[in-house]
């Protein structure tokens, strides 16, 4: 199966094919904490769990659509069954950056947007705040 591979370190994407989609989450250097969210039309994203938290002065990101994705993440493809599916050719132009001052001009400048967390209605985190929560350890995948 054909997976979309994310690495902001790198300003690299790169289609990877694996049997699995925990061998392309591997492939795409996740931790074992991850989190999943709808990327468009069929399409989903893995990120880690809790990259958002990490501090964001070593933190890469990249964006897409104003959306901020921190670290690694893994683009994927599912049918109207939401089975995972090959990867469509995507015309995808994320915006590679490094820190917290880099996210910050863009965000300034309104090209992206706070990632922010509400519980009913009400503000608990927005970035780079510290976790609201306690993060449990991460490791690296096998």
């Amino acid at each position: 199966m054909l997976f979309l591979a994310i690495d902001p370190s790198f300003h690299l994407m790169r289609y990877v094919e694996c049997e699995k989609f925990d061998d392309a989450v591997r492939e795409a250097g996740l931790p074992d904490l991850i989190d999943h969210a709808t990327f468009g039309d069929h399409l989903g994203i893995v990120v880690a769990d809790f990259g958002m938290f990490d501090d964001p002065d070593k933190q890469d990101y990249f964006s897409v659509e104003g959306n901020l994705y921190a670290g690694n993440a893994l683009v994927y493809a599912v049918n109207d069954a939401g089975e995972t599916v090959d990867i469509p050719n995507l015309d995808l132009t994320p915006t590679f950056l490094h820190g917290r001052e880099e996210v910050e001009s863009m965000i300034k400048q309104g090209l992206v947007d706070r990632p922010e967390m509400t519980v009913n209605g009400e503000l608990v985190w927005a970035w780079p705040d510290k976790s609201p929560f306690d993060e449990p350890k991460t490791k690296e995948r096998p």
